[in-house]
């Protein structure tokens, strides 16, 4: 995939948040997409060998892809355009957004513009035309001006009708008043700019903005540092925006590209970026490496001033600020930005989705004045809890926390892991972000991964671990786990002679399979339990290994003693395996390392585990688990031989089966009350099988026995059958499949906003756009 598209679909995210919405809220909106690219240096890239073409490698290389991707992503419904304009194709990206917002087409637009240097072909045809600068400064409008530097980056704007954001309560950050496009048509080459149209497409711009250009206090001009460019922009921008403008106020310009080079097709949208936070700061920024003027322009004539660093200009009204971009095939682009309108006074919101009725913290905290307070819950994630922290205590006094734990409720969070702290007050609330910041625990913080889609979790209960987790706190913390430890460490002990507890509380460490695997079964059952309680209940269970006895209990197919009585009677057999083989993890289809152990002849190698369709876990005699694994990790495969005390999973274990069965013969198994996958036997189980017990009963003895798996039955018994599975295997993942599109033409509803609390300190900002006429 183009990296472009990957950078877009980040910076759409982040824009989106800023200007407080949750992306995933906009699906099926009429939200558009009008995102500026241009050159095709990653297609050239990965077509240049016709061999290395794949299904994918059309919509990975395809310009069009970077707008429609976005679009995909987030299921919207709105125009999604490409354009590619050269320099101006971000800018005129914001004019056609604006436009399609005009018209009631879309509700909702980010416009913008991506650019990335993936070849040197590009910037080879700039040097040797002679348009680059030697020393990598671009030095516009100044009299050492000697070429333009290449750059990348990525922008985006939000951009919304401004009736809508006021009746929303959303932040504005600046409007668009208005904007215009044309062309340079012939000119003197084609690539050589016109001074007529310049002046054009600024008449038309401010026509359309319905403003005097003399009340312009900014323009973000083009900019980019050449000595035929910069005299016929000054020029142009005189002839229309200072006609009639006083000598003691010259219009100021600058250029964002003396700081970041020239973005090309992000040029536009960076000056517009740029633009907008001047009229927010009312700080004009200098316009870099202007040693003295250039001898090709007549400031004092024209009434320009390149920009120092200063405050906005002095005019009458609103302030003005305009925005230029031109393509060097000639298509010129300018918008007119006005500052935001004084904020009215923001409404109380009513309790709803992501927002809570204050809540009386009665049992929480020392007896107090703050005793009965309320509490603020505030969800954010831990990469964004400094900063907010920061912000908290930077100045933002007139912030109420209520609003503020509002905000990232109502616009979702920025990556599934997350946080919740709770307060109730500023000082509160800062000092547990400060604390997450630095990766501390505070005990007001609760973390979690949040859902990607609305579906109900499903638990899965990892097999046997060397390592024994430290969960004192959780003894210490939560009433019901430690409940939990007590009741199910009867059971445990029971079976197993071990106390729970004890480990639980650090007074003994686990050492042995013996050992470690009844401890592990019990905490996995008081960790369901606590998580039961808290409201989180599962769709299925999956168990692997030991896990499956676990998970058994938890769907309710064995009581806690009959699954404690299971580990314990199986992990004292698995202990007459210690020091009888290995176990080893390789990067490589458990169908790959089939083929190649049968054919390097490894007859007591065997695939343990299918981990995933690019890793396997072998085991076997050590020896033979050993060799494959150095010549592996040479080949930059990843391969590590595991911490395991024996050869589990493997023909090894199979001795031991008829001693479990009569060791399990006591199990009294029932019908499960929730859907229970195993890792070995196919599909959910919950139905009678043919021997008349359930599948979990088999399936924990399988645990144990291959047998189960079908492979004796496949005829797996020496190399050849591996061989034969491996490659029938193989043969499936090697069938290509058909990439499926997806189109929808349904109307969607607009989407409504909430209102948001101060903007974050995010670069990209939200725009609000002219309302209609």
């Amino acid at each position: 995939m183009d990296p472009r598209q990957r950078i877009l679909l980040e910076v759409a995210w982040e824009a989106l948040e800023h200007a407080g919405l949750a992306p995933r809220s906009l699906a099926g909106s009429r939200t558009g997409v009008f995102v500026g690219v241009s050159s095709s240096e990653y297609a050239h890239l990965t077509t240049a060998d016709p061999d290395r073409v794949e299904g994918w490698t059309a919509t990975g290389a395809a310009s069009s892809i970077a707008a429609n991707r976005l679009s995909y992503a987030l299921d919207l419904r709105g125009p999604s355009l490409a354009v590619d304009t050269a320099c101006s194709s971000s800018l005129v990206s914001a004019h056609l957004a604006t436009r399609s917002l005009r018209a009631g087409e879309t509700d909702l637009a980010p416009a913008g513009g991506v650019n990335l240097l993936l070849s040197p072909v590009i910037t080879r045809a700039f040097d040797e035309a002679g348009g680059t600068s030697p020393d990598g400064r671009c030095k516009a409008f100044s009299a050492s001006a000697d070429g333009m530097v290449r750059s990348e980056g990525c922008g985006l704007v939000v951009l919304k009708r401004l009736q809508d954001t006021l009746r929303d309560g959303d932040e504005v950050l600046a409007v668009v008043r208005g904007s215009a496009v044309n062309s340079d048509g012939r000119s003197n080459g084609l690539v050589a700019p016109s001074l007529p149209a310049q002046r054009d497409v600024l008449r038309e711009a401010y026509a359309d903005a319905r403003v005097e250009p003399a009340r312009v206090g900014y323009v973000e001009a083009h900019g980019t540092g050449t000595a035929l460019g910069d005299p016929f922009e000054a020029t142009a921008l005189s002839g229309v925006l200072c006609a009639g403008r006083p000598r003691w106020r010259p219009l100021v310009i600058g250029s964002a590209k003396t700081s970041l080079g020239h973005l090309e097709a992000a040029a536009g949208i960076t000056g517009f970026i740029k633009a907008v936070l001047a009229l927010r700061h009312q700080l004009v920024p200098a316009s870099l490496h202007f040693d003295a003027p250039s001898p090709h322009i007549d400031f004092a004539a024209l009434k320009l001033r390149v920009a120092a660093t200063t405050s906005w200009p002095g005019t009458t009204g609103r302030p003005l600020a305009g925005v230029s971009a031109f393509g060097f095939g000639g298509t010129n682009a300018h918008v007119v930005l006005e500052a935001a309108p004084e904020r009215a006074s923001v409404p109380q919101h009513a309790p709803g989705p992501g927002r809570a009725a204050p809540q009386q913290a009665a049992s929480a905290g020392p007896a107090g004045p703050d005793a009965r307070g309320v509490r603020h819950h505030v969800l954010t994630d831990a990469p964004h809890a400094a900063d907010l922290a920061a912000w908290l205590e930077r100045g933002s006094a007139s912030a109420d926390v209520d609003d503020v734990a509002h905000t990232p409720a109502r616009r979702g969070t920025r990556r599934r892991a997350r946080l919740v702290v709770t307060a109730r007050d500023r000082a509160e609330l800062a000092t547990a972000l400060r604390a997450v910041g630095r990766g501390e625990h505070h005990p007001a913080v609760a973390t979690g991964e949040g859902p990607a889609a609305e579906a109900a979790p499903v638990w899965v209960f990892s097999g046997y671990q060397p390592a024994w987790p430290d969960v004192r706190r959780l003894l210490a913390g939560e009433p019901v786990f430690a409940t939990a430890v007590e009741e199910i460490g009867e059971s445990v002990e029971k079976e197993s002679g071990l106390a729970l507890r004890a480990a639980v509380q650090g007074e003994f460490t686990p050492r042995d399979p013996g050992q470690v695997m009844p401890m592990i079964y019990g905490l996995q059952l008081a960790l369901a339990r606590l998580w039961r309680h808290h409201g989180v209940v599962p769709a299925a269970v999956i168990g692997h290994s030991m896990g499956e006895v676990a998970a058994a209990v938890t769907a309710g197919a064995l009581t806690v003693r009959d699954g404690a009585r299971v580990v314990a009677r199986r992990s004292g057999l698995l202990a007459r395996l210690t020091g009888q083989g290995a176990m080893a993890v390789l990067g490589a289809p458990g169908e790959r390392a089939a083929v190649e152990a049968a054919d390097a002849g490894l007859g007591g190698l065997h695939v343990a585990v299918f981990s995933s369709p690019g890793q396997c876990v072998v085991t076997g005699d050590r020896a033979q688990v050993e060799k494959p694994a150095a010549p592996a990790g040479a080949r930059g495969v990843f391969a590590r031989v595991m911490t395991a005390e024996g050869a589990g999973h493997s023909p090894q274990v199979d001795p031991l089966l008829d001693e479990l069965t009569g060791l399990l013969t006591e199990l009294a198994p029932t019908a499960p009350h929730l859907p229970f996958y195993s890792t070995v036997l196919p599909g959910a189980t919950g139905t009678t099988r043919s021997t008349g017990s359930t599948g979990l009963e088999s399936g924990c003895i399988a645990v144990v026995n291959r047998k189960e798996l079908g492979l004796d039955e496949a005829g797996l018994k020496d190399t050849a059958g591996w061989r034969r599975l491996g490659e029938e295997r193989l043969a499936l993942f090697r069938t290509p499949a058909a990439p499926v599109t997806v189109a929808s033409t349904a109307p969607a509803s607009p989407v409504t906003v909430a209102s948001t609390a101060p903007a974050s300190t995010t670069t990209t900002p939200a725009t609000a756009t002219k309302e209609n006429a």
